[in-house]
């Protein structure tokens, strides 16, 4: 994959994304998991689904 990955720390700007919950994950500008960290299957599901 030639895609880019960045890691938000700021809680400020965490929460002008529309994240409530951390760890989260945005694909594309949109929150599509917030609150947990998936399965390794669940998380490749969830990247092939918004990608």
């Amino acid at each position: 994959m030639n895609d880019e990955f960045e890691m938000i720390g700021d809680m400020a700007e965490i929460l002008s994304l529309g994240v409530m919950s951390t760890p989260a994950l945005m694909i594309n500008g949109k929150v599509v998991l917030s609150g947990r960290i998936p399965t390794v299957a669940e998380a490749k599901e969830i990247i092939s689904k918004y990608i």
